[in-house]
């Protein structure tokens, strides 16, 4: 879709062998570019998913350590302990996004690595 343009249009500054600039002094060109994209959110939110995984395990881990550092008392320590893998294993047990109707193989692949992390416990 072409759009007016709202510079003057102008040669570019040629020697006879090469082109240099185009000599627009104090007129700024403006220009408009229009481009389209696939939609591709389904890619972004699985591995989003999987990374914020991984924040609130290490984040949990590093909690559970710094109570075992600090001589908390042992029951605490278990209970944050069984409660950081109660946490892991709710988070391991949701779905992954499903693939859209155009996946394409790549897609797919990515998928089936995605998901054959997650249930390796199993």
């Amino acid at each position: 879709m072409a759009s007016p343009s709202t510079t003057q249009p102008q040669n570019a500054v040629y020697d006879g062998q090469s082109y240099y600039y185009m000599p627009w002094r104090d007129v700024k060109p403006c220009v408009m570019l229009i481009s389209h994209w696939e939609d591709n959110t389904f890619r972004i939110e699985s591995l989003n998913f999987l990374l914020k995984i991984i924040d609130t395990l290490e984040q949990n881990i590093k909690t559970v350590g710094l109570m075992i550092r600090s001589e908390a008392p042992i029951e605490d320590s278990a209970r944050s302990l069984m409660a950081l893998l109660d946490n892991l294993i709710d988070d391991l047990n949701k779905d992954l996004l499903d693939l859209p109707t155009n996946y394409t193989n790549l897609d797919e692949k990515m998928y089936r690595l995605r998901y054959d992390d997650m249930i390796i416990g199993d």
